[in-house]
């Protein structure tokens, strides 16, 4: 599973999956696989991700890693225009951990198209909390130009 996840992060997308599929067939309680397996999916803007990273949080309900992949489902939530969704799972994966910023910034981004910038700014400070030197730049691989564009209307 964790091979998996290292070739899609890579950009091996289809090595990878086939490795998290292979792991999900030998261990089907293997959390990781399913989440890795969903974003992976997600970044090849498959809506199916969204299953398998559900039921990969779902399986491992006090899984350190909840606070990551909450993000990262929000962020493949908010690809498919579930805003409301998003920020559900954005604001639960704040909850899993107080030292992660990334669930801040998918949560920034998420108030952001709600049209809530008091909220999207509270989200940003909180990541900046964590991260103090966060800037813009510094997010384009989880946010899109448009996206970055509106953070910045939002005075963030």
């Amino acid at each position: 599973g964790y091979s998996g996840c290292a070739f899609a992060d890579m950009g091996d997308h289809s090595r990878g999956m086939r490795l998290m599929e292979r792991a999900i067939e030998l261990n089907p309680s293997n959390a990781q696989a399913w989440a890795a397996l969903g974003a992976a999916k997600l970044q090849l803007a498959d809506e199916e991700g969204i299953q398998y990273m559900r039921h990969g949080m779902r399986i491992s309900p006090k899984d350190n890693r909840l606070a990551v992949w909450g993000a990262l489902l929000s962020r493949g939530l908010l690809s498919f225009g579930r805003i409301d969704e998003a920020l559900e799972v954005a604001t639960d994966a704040c909850r899993h951990d107080d030292k992660i910023f990334l669930p801040r910034i998918v949560l920034a981004i998420a108030q952001c198209l709600k049209g809530n910038l008091k909220l999207a700014a509270a989200a940003w400070h909180d990541a900046r909390r964590i991260r103090p030197g966060l800037s813009l730049d510094e997010i384009k691989w989880i946010a899109s130009d448009e996206e970055i564009k509106t953070l910045t209307q939002a005075n963030l």
